[in-house]
């Protein structure tokens, strides 16, 4: 399946309006936005499906001013994780029958939010002072990057000082002593 795209949708808004308009067999429950990444909670008003909630991915693009889309539904496991958790959780709920695919799909999710947990919880933790370890480099935290997610840090290899991002943080490993 190609990408979709339409000259009267030339900002986000509009692909998101327009993406978010579903035919008269399915109801949208929800929606939300994470990045590029458009999530509808779908049911199915008819058919031998009625009542069958899902989920779709709209992957958003703009190319050359205009913007695009791509579907998948969670039955194809769209390979991407940042879908709202409640809509999982009401997926399985609605009682419909999951397939293998789409049940390992649920299981990432679950692993990446979980992850993203994980990597709050360092960002939180770390406070001026403290030593980082990241690609092989110790950096020492400076002070919280004012206006931006991320620390002023000094490297100790070259007594520099840089902008670590948040992400970064995360990622990094604490040194101790």
């Amino acid at each position: 399946m190609g990408w979709t795209y339409g000259n009267d949708w030339r900002t986000k808004n509009d692909i998101i309006e327009h993406c978010t308009q579903v035919s008269k067999s399915l109801t949208k429950l929800d929606h939300a936005v994470r990045g590029n990444n458009l999530w509808l909670l779908l049911q199915v008003n008819e058919g031998e499906r009625k009542g069958d909630i899902f989920i779709t991915l709209m992957l958003l693009q703009k190319d050359e001013g205009i913007y695009g889309y791509k579907e998948f539904e969670d039955t194809s496991q769209p390979y991407h994780y940042n879908c709202p958790i409640g809509f999982i959780k009401r997926t399985v709920a609605s009682g419909r029958t999951l397939s293998d695919c789409t049940k390992t799909w649920h299981e990432k999710v679950f692993e990446y939010h979980a992850m993203q947990r994980e990597r709050a919880k360092k960002r939180a933790s770390v406070k001026a002072g403290m030593k980082l370890k990241f690609q092989g480099v110790i950096y020492e935290l400076i002070s919280k990057y004012s206006g931006k997610k991320g620390w002023l840090v000094k490297s100790l290899s070259d007594n520099a000082t840089y902008r670590m991002k948040a992400c970064q943080i995360s990622l990094s490993q604490v040194v101790t002593g």
